[in-house]
C-alpha cells in the first residue's frame, strides 16, 4: 500500500470522530438553550375530581290503581306532557273475587239507600204532625244523602270494572291514566295488550313509565376519600360530559355524603352537584361525566412548571438561564404548574 493510501485510510476514521464530536457538542448546546423557559402569566386551579353521570333531580314512576290490560298508549319516549294529560287507557280485567266483591258492595249500598228512602217517607208524616223534632228529621235527611253517595260510588266502581267507564252527574269517568306531573317521558315499560297489576298496600304494582323534569339536572358521582375533606357544599364545579366534551357545563355542590362506601376496593363518598349552566346541546340522562371541583384558583398570576422548583432547607429556589440561583416564594399548585408569589418577574428565563 502506498504512503498516500495509508494516510487516507488512517485519516478517515479520525475525521469521522471529529465530525460526530462536533455534531454532539452542537446538539448539546441547542438542548441547553431549549431547557430554559420564560416566566409568564396564567391561571391555575387546584381541583378535586369526581366521576359519575348526569341524572334528574326528581323522577316520577307512573302506576295504575286498578288491574287490566293496556288498551291505548297516548305518549312515547321523549314526549313532553303536562299534569293531567292522558298517557294510558286501561281495559279492566278484574279477577272473579274482585268483581264479586264490588258487586256485593253495590248490592249492599243499593239496599241501604232503599231503606233510607222508606225511613224518610215514614218520618215525613211524623214530622208534618210535629211528632219528631227538627233535629231528628235533619239526621234522617243526612242518612239518606250518605246512603245515596255510597250507592253512587259503588255503582261507579262497578261500571268502571265491568264496562271500563262510568258517569258521575254530567262527568264521564274512564279507565284512563293521566300524568301526575309535568315533564318529559324518560321510559315506557308497557305496550298495548300488556297486563297491568294495580298498586295496592300489599303489592308495588306495574311500573308503566317514568316522567321527569329535564330542567332539574344533577351530576351524581363519587369522590375519593383523600379529597372529600377539602370539599364544601356550594363549591363550584366544571362538568365535562363524555359524549359532548366541548360543551360548557357548570354546577355547584349540593350534597356530600356523610358516610363512605366501598367501590371496587376504594373508599369513596357520594356527592351531588346541581347543574346551573348548560351548553347549547341537550344533556341526556345517563351521560357519563367528570366533575372538576374547584377548591382554589388564581387568575392572571406568574406560573412556572413545578419541576423547575428546588427545595433546600425549607426554602424554594429556581435557577435562571444564566445559572444564577434565585430564591422565590411559591403559592397555589395543581401538581403540574405552580404560582410564583415573589422572586421572579414576567419574562425572566429559568431552567426547567
Amino acid at each position: 500500500m502506498s504512503r498516500k493510501k495509508k494516510l487516507l485510510f488512517i485519516s478517515l476514521p479520525i475525521l469521522l470522530i471529529i465530525f460526530l464530536l462536533f455534531a454532539f457538542s452542537r446538539g448539546k448546546g441547542n438542548g441547553e438553550q431549549n431547557s430554559s423557559i420564560k416566566v409568564s402569566k396564567g391561571d391555575i386551579r387546584d381541583v378535586a375530581v369526581a366521576l359519575g353521570t348526569i341524572e334528574v333531580k326528581y323522577e316520577t314512576s307512573v302506576k295504575s290503581i286498578f288491574s287490566g290490560v293496556v288498551k291505548k298508549v297516548f305518549v312515547e319516549i321523549g314526549d313532553v306532557v303536562k299534569k293531567g294529560n292522558p298517557i294510558f287507557e286501561i281495559s279492566p280485567t278484574p279477577t272473579p273475587f274482585e268483581l264479586a266483591s264490588v258487586r256485593k258492595d253495590a248490592t249492599v249500598a243499593k239496599s241501604q239507600l232503599e231503606n233510607a228512602k222508606k225511613d224518610i217517607e215514614r218520618k215525613q208524616t211524623l214530622f208534618e204532625k210535629e211528632l219528631i223534632s227538627d233535629k231528628e228529621y235533619e239526621n234522617i235527611q243526612q242518612d239518606l244523602q250518605e246512603a245515596q253517595s255510597n250507592y253512587n260510588l259503588a255503582k261507579q266502581r262497578l261500571d268502571l270494572m265491568e264496562k271500563g267507564s262510568a258517569k258521575v252527574g254530567g262527568t264521564s269517568l274512564d279507565a284512563i291514566i293521566r300524568s301526575p306531573v309535568s315533564g318529559t317521558i324518560l321510559s315506557r315499560n308497557v305496550s298495548i295488550g300488556d297486563p297491568v297489576v294495580p298498586l295496592t298496600s300489599y303489592q308495588p304494582g306495574t311500573e308503566l313509565m317514568k316522567i321527569a323534569r329535564l330542567q332539574d339536572l344533577l351530576f351524581k358521582g363519587v369522590v375519593d376519600e383523600i379529597d372529600v375533606g377539602r370539599l364544601e357544599e356550594g363549591m363550584k364545579a366544571k362538568i365535562t360530559v363524555g359524549a359532548i366534551p366541548d360543551e360548557e357545563v357548570y354546577g355547584i355542590i349540593d350534597i356530600i355524603a356523610p358516610k363512605a362506601r366501598n367501590k371496587e376496593g376504594a373508599t369513596v363518598f357520594d356527592i351531588e352537584i346541581i347543574v346551573t349552566e348548560k351548553g347549547e346541546k341537550p344533556l341526556r340522562v345517563g351521560y357519563s361525566a367528570t366533575a372538576d371541583i374547584i377548591i382554589d384558583e388564581r387568575n392572571d398570576v406568574l406560573v412556572i412548571p413545578e419541576g423547575a422548583v428546588k427545595f433546600e432547607e425549607e426554602k424554594t429556589y429556581v435557577y435562571l438561564a444564566n445559572g444564577e440561583k434565585r430564591e422565590i416564594e411559591i403559592g397555589l399548585s395543581n401538581g403540574l404548574n405552580i404560582e410564583v408569589v415573589s422572586g421572579l418577574s414576567e419574562g425572566d428565563e429559568i431552567k426547567k
